[in-house]
């Protein structure tokens, strides 16, 4: 299937599944969930977000540092939201933008590849990691505070162990000096794209790069994880916030459990989430017992926030006379790179 066809069956497959949630909710419960509305929550929800948003460009800014790559912040924080946007739009779980970050690092800044690439690599890899391990005290806490048929208490607990142990082995490998992203690569044959096997050379190179800031960066690496963690918690004030909106008084567990979903359902590879998102937070809020049309509408004004943003990146990447098929083609000046053999052997001093 071409890519083409492919993204406007996920899209209408998104658009099937947000109409379905809609119809088994019920859209009068959906519309009287808004008759306790309080909009007062609106502004400091906005101001959180932003503050989240900002944090995200704070690690990124960090890492350029710790890496001798000098880059204006406020730069960083467009290519961010501009990166924002491709990723909210494409199927892509939330790492389809990051070709966009790599690129104007290299137009705007005259970044060389291998340092754009494992600049972005390891933003990356601290924020999936936090995410992930999250994820996994969520699932516990989950299966130890809700009934649920004996498989998929199993399930959840199997994938939690799962998810723990590769977060250890990716760590333990990319700490003792061992490559692991291309290894990564190769076991998922993506190394025989065409994209990959040009630029082959220039991902080992990346790879050593983000191998060397965890080894000799150990403080900056620990102040980005630390700032991963406060935008977990400040997330966790933002979804608060909306709650708060329809008159609901939740404990932090529960906003945690929320939080959860949200990640889960981004990672999918479905445009902006579109009725994975929704399904997710209304499953979530029926089985704490709470009201699904709730969630439904927690759900759809996450989704409002993201779509300004999305509309902000649009508005940048219009500025800059940029489209995302131009994005995603490489630029000519990445072309010649010499070819180089892999060895699967090598260390990083």
């Amino acid at each position: 299937m071409k890519s083409g066809l492919k993204n406007i069956f996920l899209v209408i497959l998104g658009v099937l599944l947000f109409l379905l949630i809609i119809k088994l909710v019920g859209i009068n419960r959906i519309i009287g969930s808004f008759n306790v509305f309080r909009p007062i929550y609106i502004i400091p929800y906005f101001i959180v977000s932003l503050l989240i948003f900002l944090g995200f460009v704070i690690r990124w800014y960090l890492i350029l540092r710790a890496m001798g790559v000098r880059v204006r912040f406020r730069r960083l924080i467009f290519y961010r939201i501009a990166a924002y946007f491709v990723s909210y739009v494409t199927p892509s779980a939330k790492v389809g933008g990051e070709g966009v970050r790599i690129y104007f690092l290299i137009k705007d800044c005259r970044v060389k590849l291998e340092s754009a690439l494992s600049s972005v690599l390891t933003d990356k890899m601290i924020e999936l990691s936090t995410n992930a391990i999250v994820s996994v005290i969520a699932g516990m806490l989950f299966v130890a505070s809700f009934s649920m048929p004996i498989p998929i208490r199993i399930g959840i607990i199997a994938i939690s162990l799962a998810v723990s142990f590769l977060i250890f082995m990716m760590y333990q490998r990319v700490l003792s000096g061992k490559e692991t992203i291309y290894k990564i690569i190769s076991r998922l044959h993506l190394n025989r794209l065409r994209i990959v096997r040009r630029y082959r050379f220039s991902i080992i190179e990346a790879e050593k790069e983000v191998i060397r800031f965890h080894k000799n960066r150990k403080e900056v690496f620990r102040i980005s994880v630390l700032i991963s963690f406060i935008l977990l918690l400040l997330s966790m004030v933002e979804f608060k916030m909306i709650t708060l909106m329809f008159g609901y008084h939740v404990s932090m567990a529960i906003v945690f459990f929320i939080l959860t979903v949200v990640g889960v359902a981004y990672i999918l590879p479905l445009p902006g989430a579109l009725g994975i998102l929704e399904g997710g937070e209304v499953s979530l809020f029926l089985i704490m017992g709470l009201k699904g049309s709730v969630g439904f509408n927690l759900a759809l004004l996450t989704r409002v926030r993201d779509i300004i943003w999305s509309i902000i990146g649009a508005a940048y990447l219009y500025s800059r006379n940029m489209n995302i098929s131009k994005l995603i083609s490489p630029a000519k000046s990445w072309k010649n790179k010499p070819r180089v053999e892999y060895f699967k052997s090598w260390k990083v001093k």
